[in-house]
């Protein structure tokens, strides 16, 4: 039959007619032992080092704006006594950041618009927060009431607490430089261009705790640092949440204008560093509750939120399955 091959006639079979090789599936890298992927760009600004270089350069431009309005009131006839008060705070303030927040912009090349975060928060999250911080003060109060006593203040760290929350100017003046001038120079840097920039480079847990700790530091005195740290993990929370600066600027002022409440309330021991006094211990559990209610609250507000459209590019660190050639 001369359609049958026989052995004498395979070697005269085209290349054609071969079998085609059998696919072998690709091998892949278990999860446990691949290289991270990097999903996020390693070098935006601001890194850890940076961030702490920004933060001397705002203590360095307020004393150096300090000392200039020092020569100024020398020169017309004031003593430093006359002129210190929380006017002049609020004027060394809004230089020493402007100037600061300018050389961020430059630094990070980036504009205004992309560093503010001033996106639109819904309002049911609003209320939430309010609570929060209205129950966190009185906790907070307590702990630098121990610290006071642990570790009992200068003279002028007592002068300075005084001027800042008025001593003998118009309580009016306090009340805008702490509740309105102190929220909007520090959270535009704190938790907009440092904390903004941070959350592009570092995990969220990393990024907000070096922006708290920095936001403490430029209190300059213990009795702050514990406090501002804690404020600055609750607004670094929100605005993860958020992508938007309102929250902390409502948590910043709220917190702040407290203090001018506390006499309303004489059970809460007033918030002097001088004569220090702890709360009653009703008041404590009260403020407890609200807390933990208020945080709760905001917490459930956040599951609830629509995700942000254009988010901040969060640093995360992934693995990925990867064939081999």
């Amino acid at each position: 039959m001369s359609d049958v091959l026989g052995p004498e006639n395979e070697a005269n079979l085209p290349l054609s007619a071969e079998a085609p090789p059998v696919a072998r599936p690709a091998l892949t890298i278990p999860q446990q032992m691949q290289p991270p992927a990097i999903l996020f760009d390693p070098m935006p600004f601001p890194s850890i080092g940076q961030a702490i270089a920004m933060t001397l350069l705002l203590l360095a431009a307020q004393v150096i704006c300090g000392i200039g309005m020092g020569i100024v009131a020398a020169i017309m006839g004031s003593s430093g006594s006359e002129w210190l008060g929380v006017g002049s705070l609020s004027i060394i303030n809004l230089i020493a950041f402007s100037i600061t927040y300018w050389i961020g912009l430059r630094w990070s090349r980036l504009k205004s618009r992309d560093a503010l975060f001033l996106r639109s928060v819904p309002l049911k999250l609003l209320l939430p927060m309010i609570v929060t911080t209205l129950g966190l003060v009185p906790l907070l109060n307590e702990l630098g009431t121990i610290l006071v006593l642990l570790s009992p203040p200068s003279d002028f760290v007592n002068r300075m607490f005084n001027v800042a929350l008025g001593g003998d100017d118009a309580i009016w003046k306090a009340v805008l430089f702490l509740a309105v001038v102190a929220p909007i120079t520090e959270e535009p840097i704190f938790r907009g261009l440092l904390l903004g920039g941070l959350l592009k480079r570092y995990t969220p847990i990393k990024a907000i705790l070096v922006s708290s700790v920095l936001f403490a530091f430029i209190h300059l005195n213990i009795y702050q640092f514990l406090t501002a740290t804690l404020l600055g993990l609750l607004y670094g929370w929100w605005f993860l949440k958020t992508r938007s600066l309102w929250p902390s600027l409502l948590g910043h002022a709220t917190n702040n204008a407290i203090v001018f409440l506390v006499p309303l309330f004489p059970v809460s021991g007033g918030f002097r560093q001088d004569v220090p006094q702890f709360q009653a211990v009703w008041f404590d559990l009260i403020a407890l509750v609200v807390f933990c209610g208020g945080f709760a609250w905001t917490r459930h507000a956040f599951n609830g939120l629509t995700p942000s459209v254009e988010p901040i590019p969060i640093a995360v660190e992934t693995a990925v399955d990867t064939p081999l050639a």
